[in-house]
């Protein structure tokens, strides 16, 4: 029988490129980012590689030409992710948990103030050689966007 950390690896990690966005930029600006931020993410086309050591995982995510956003994680527990900026672009607590359907699902808590403040919700599901980040405003999900990615062999 698969650990939650087997079936969580199975699920994500890999190393992984941009495809497409599905209702991305109105989801971010429902989400409530500022014009700015959503062009921004939306010019820039991620990588990830999320790697799997025991019940621990590594995540490094390029958007754009910046420095990497590099943390490890273990499901179920709370991680701070902050960049080293002054002040900080962002600055997160994210839980990663191990749905029953066999997707991972990220809550993000802005630790920032203001409108910078965004707390949000992802569930990323494999399908095949694809990754799904179908995320939304953390508690409703009425207007979801999702950054697809492929396996980058």
């Amino acid at each position: 029988m698969s650990s939650p950390a087997e079936k969580a690896g199975n699920a994500i990690c890999g190393k992984w490129k941009f495809l497409r966005d599905e209702n991305t930029e109105e989801c971010l600006k429902t989400m409530g980012y500022n014009g700015q931020v959503v062009k921004f993410i939306m010019e820039n086309k991620p990588s990830m590689t999320v790697t799997r050591d025991g019940d621990s995982f590594g995540m490094t995510y390029q958007l754009g030409a910046g420095k990497p956003m590099s943390f490890t994680f273990k499901l179920g527990e709370k991680v701070t992710v902050k960049d080293d900026s002054d002040p900080p672009m962002y600055h997160n607590l994210e839980l990663f948990t191990l749905e029953n359907d066999g997707s991972v699902k990220c809550v993000t808590e802005s630790q920032l103030d203001g409108p910078n403040k965004i707390d949000t919700e992802s569930v990323i599901v494999r399908k095949g050689n694809e990754l799904h980040n179908l995320m939304s405003k953390l508690g409703d999900r009425s207007v979801i966007g999702n950054r697809v990615m492929v396996l980058d062999a």
